[in-house]
């Protein structure tokens, strides 16, 4: 809570929900592997997120549909 600065990984709906009534900034493992396709540090997020879809992560159609969109590879 000291460092609102502070960038908060996490991809727990409760969770995130209780860190934005702290005005806390969040990112989850999605948003992690966009950014670094974005940065050019990954070629693609398409190996990865079906690697994760390969466990117990819970991804709706609706976000995975958005992450190919943003990440240019529908």
């Amino acid at each position: 809570m000291e460092h609102k600065d502070s960038l908060i990984i996490i991809d727990d709906f409760k969770a995130r929900k209780v860190a934005q009534q702290f005005s806390l900034k969040i990112i989850g493992t999605l948003g992690i592997i966009l950014e670094a396709k974005r940065q050019n540090i990954i070629p693609k997020v398409s190996p990865i997120l079906n690697k994760i879809k390969e466990t117990n992560f819970r991804i709706s159609e609706q976000l995975e549909s958005e992450i190919w969109r943003l990440a240019d590879e529908l």
